[in-house]
């Protein structure tokens, strides 16, 4: 019987790290998805995407991802990996991209196909050139 499972959101952020009591550490979200750079091409050191989901059941589901500029359908990431509940509930996965490099402005789309979810997920960020940003 396949197990229902829920996107809740998604924090677009620099890097999310885990404390010794196990809660999370956010470093870096990007409000609105939007990423100022001081100059392209740009090379982020880390890029995470911390997707909150929300299962009926307990088990580790294989996932695919890619970000891609709209504009010209570039693919500048992909990859593969999984989602785990240790139990039924909410369950935060981080997904690092590291590192990586932007060539173009514009709007891009984050793409993660969950087994488990009725559709796929789809966070956009843009990025936009701006020589005042001190990185």
């Amino acid at each position: 019987m396949p197990i229902n499972i829920t996107h809740k959101y998604t924090i677009v952020c620099d890097e999310v790290r885990t404390e010794d009591n196990g809660k999370l550490i956010v470093l870096g979200m990007y409000n609105g998805g939007s990423i100022l750079v001081p100059r392209l091409p740009f090379q982020l050191p880390s890029l995470t995407f911390l997707m909150v989901l929300e299962s009926e059941g307990e088990g580790r589901w294989p996932l695919t991802l890619k970000l891609t500029h709209l504009e010209t359908g570039t693919v500048i990431a992909d990859g593969h990996g999984s989602a785990q509940f240790l139990k039924p509930g909410t369950a935060s996965v981080p997904i690092k991209l590291a590192p990586l490099k932007f060539t173009k402005e514009g709007a891009y789309d984050f793409f993660v196909q969950l087994n488990g979810l009725d559709q796929p997920v789809i966070t956009q960020i843009s990025v936009n050139f701006n020589p005042k940003v001190i990185q």
